[in-house]
């Protein structure tokens, strides 16, 4: 009875360490997808991060264009209503004033474009508004978006 005893204990035994050993197996699987989750996680934060720089210069630099194109309308707006009250404006100072605003406004939606490849957003070509992509019309303004930037 004593050698059925042993007998039925070490297959006990074997199932216990075969269950722990199971256990063990299964956490240690756990655990490497908890690592490929936390790869992707760094890897994700790694690009957001090198993004974020180039993200920021943009945004920088899409303000400072839209202030630049701001002051030069303003200064055509000036000198069309110089002219409408009966100052005449030098035609040529007119066209040079307009140019600039061709200038700005094309390196302004040059840098849109760039941020919108970024991050996957598009701007309103009427008021210059931020949209997601899958927006068929500006939020803003209610103008139809472009289908390609």
């Amino acid at each position: 009875m004593s050698e059925e005893y042993n007998e039925e204990q070490e297959a006990l035994e074997e199932t216990e360490q075969e269950e722990e050993f199971q256990v063990i197996w299964q956490k240690t699987f756990q655990i490497g997808d908890v690592g490929d989750t936390v790869r992707a996680g760094a890897a994700k934060t790694a690009y957001a991060v090198r993004n974020a720089k180039a993200y920021t210069a943009l945004k920088w630099d899409i303000m400072d264009l839209q202030t630049r194109r701001k002051r030069k309308l303003l200064l055509v707006g000036k000198l069309v209503y110089a002219t409408h009250a009966g100052r005449p404006t030098d035609s040529d100072l007119l066209q040079e004033a307009l140019q600039q605003v061709d200038t700005v406004t094309k390196e302004l939606r040059q840098k849109e474009a760039d941020l919108s490849r970024l991050c996957g957003v598009r701007f309103c070509p009427g008021c210059g508004s931020c949209e997601a992509v899958s927006h068929v019309y500006c939020s803003r303004c209610g103008r139809k978006l472009a289908e390609e930037d």
